[in-house]
């Protein structure tokens, strides 16, 4: 089976990368535009690549809301892990945000 991601955002790469992982038998393409997958995401944070706000700096975020019944449903921990497991190093800064 073929599995076709339309776009290079971040979630589509996340999702992407954890399919092939967890069924390496599958076919996996992502098709973007762009030259750069996540280009965008690299440019947010001023250049540092905001991946996730600090639990506790949570309502400092425009959906402050949102980040609260998503982190009920996913921890931060566990974000944190699966982003580690796909190769990409966080690493939290001083303005509450990784």
């Amino acid at each position: 089976m073929e599995y076709i991601f339309i776009g290079a955002g971040p979630s589509n790469c996340i999702a992407s990368i954890l399919l092939k992982k967890n069924n390496p038998n599958l076919d996996v393409l992502v098709l973007d535009k762009n030259i750069e997958p996540c280009k965008k995401m690299r440019m947010t944070g001023n250049g540092r690549c905001n991946l996730a706000p600090k639990e506790d700096n949570i309502e400092a975020y425009n959906y402050p809301s949102f980040l609260n019944e998503l982190f009920k449903q996913v921890s931060l921990k566990l974000y944190l892990e699966t982003l580690s497991d796909i190769g990409v190093s966080t690493k939290l800064l001083k303005g509450g945000y990784y």
